[in-house]
């Protein structure tokens, strides 16, 4: 699931299904509820664990943070490389775009009412992914209300955290960190950033994960509608053809780019197409290994229950 998160176009969710715990994990974090904070106020430890399944929160964060520091320097080193960055953004685009399908398909019913939030989404998007890469100084604060508001996304099979984290510009940033920190710089700073990030995602799912599931509850076409026109408006940002236009730059995140289209199919045009379509296949038949998982779990439910 970190590996996943670390990806735009890949949803930690969608793989927690497939892997047959993503409604053990809904389960435990529903469970931050008043009763636990009278288990905590009454300091019964035990009984606390037990009701929130502390031990399988535990492993599966220290998995997801494994799993997404290890994967983020090797992603932010092929970003970084002129010759890799053009089959990255083509992985991610492809990932985006048959994630972006797939939640179309989840929106019923598909009527004019839902047409409003998807254009908005969409265009919001667009617009948003077409700004400069680094608009301001990303601060620990910044940091906080990202993490909250991309865990949301990051729990919902089909919606991709790292998508959210693109849009709102720190997904660069916060690439970089795990390199950094292995190289011995700003080690203090990046400490900081971590933790606060880490924080506003702890936030994110006590807080907001109710009210997205409220959301979904009362207006599921609508929020689902909204969300999917936000990652078709991403591709803006992860097209692969893209013209460097400040090559003095070393570092992608402060770098400027123009998208266009190539005027010939060579080699390397013909190789970065194939990648997103190979990198578009694999999160369509994730996802249907997911259905298929979740699907062979309920029948084998009933059949306990019958």
């Amino acid at each position: 699931m970190g590996g996943a998160d670390i990806i735009p176009g890949v949803s930690g969710g969608t793989v927690a299904l497939v892997l047959g715990i993503y409604e053990r994990l809904l389960t435990s974090l529903s469970r931050f509820d008043i009763a636990m904070l009278q288990l905590l106020w009454r300091r019964q430890w035990h009984a606390l664990a037990r009701h929130i399944d502390l031990r399988f929160l535990v492993l599966l964060g220290t998995g997801i943070a494994v799993g997404g520091l290890g994967i983020a320097g090797t992603v932010s080193r092929l970003l970084n490389a002129a010759d890799s960055r053009a089959y990255v953004l083509a992985a991610f685009f492809g990932m985006i775009l048959a994630s972006a399908i797939l939640v179309s398909r989840l929106i019923e019913p598909r009527s004019l009412r839902i047409a409003l939030p998807w254009t908005g989404g969409m265009l919001f998007a667009f617009y948003l992914s077409g700004l400069p890469q680094l608009q301001q100084a990303v601060t620990a604060g910044s940091l906080v209300v990202c993490g909250a508001i991309a865990i949301c996304a990051m729990i919902l099979p089909g919606v991709s955290g790292a998508m959210v984290l693109v849009l709102l510009g720190v997904y660069e940033h916060l690439l970089e960190i795990p390199d950094q920190l292995a190289r011995g710089q700003r080690i203090a700073s990046n400490l900081v950033e971590l933790v606060a990030f880490a924080l506003g995602c702890g936030l994110g799912l006590v807080l907001f994960s109710k009210l997205l599931r409220w959301l979904l509850d009362r207006y599921y076409a609508i929020t689902m509608a909204t969300l999917c026109g936000f990652m078709f408006g991403a591709l803006r940002k992860l097209w692969p053809f893209q013209r460097d236009l400040t090559p003095e730059e070393a570092q992608w995140k402060l770098k400027t780019f123009e998208p266009f289209w190539p005027d010939t199919f060579d080699s390397q045009v013909v190789g970065v197409l194939l990648t997103g379509v190979a990198a578009g296949s694999l999160v369509l038949i994730v996802d249907y290994l997911a259905r298929k998982n979740h699907e062979a779990h309920k029948s084998t439910s009933g059949s306990m229950v019958e």
